[in-house]
């Protein structure tokens, strides 16, 4: 879909596995630990196409207060998740969701 984030990635790759075996530690060791550019463009693709769309937690305290508004124990609490991926003030106020920027993973840690 984008060819330059994809050449610069098959880059990335071939630089780091080349000269090493497949099925060796060093070359897992690489893939896991030495590819900065696949670990953002990964964790960009997750943000923006999450897998799961919808979490869902039930209230255990016997009430709580969330912006006004008055929960009781038992209640089920749904959180649409690409709402949160996709709101600036959640993600960073520093960050316009619609630009891919792989520093912004570099500094963070997510799922």
């Amino acid at each position: 879909m984008n060819p330059a984030i994809q050449d610069r990635l098959r880059n990335e790759i071939t630089s780091v596995v080349a000269d090493l075996e497949v099925n060796s530690d060093s070359y897992y060791d690489a893939v896991m630990g030495s590819l900065p550019y696949l670990d953002a463009t990964l964790k960009e693709t997750l943000r923006m196409f999450p897998p799961v769309v919808r979490l869902e937690r039930r209230l255990t305290a016997d009430t709580y207060n969330l912006a006004g508004i008055e929960l009781k124990r038992g209640q089920l609490i749904e959180i649409p998740v690409p709402a949160v991926h996709y709101n600036p003030e959640v993600i960073l106020l520093t960050r316009k969701c619609e630009t891919f920027n792989e520093q912004f993973y570099s500094h963070t840690v997510l799922p």
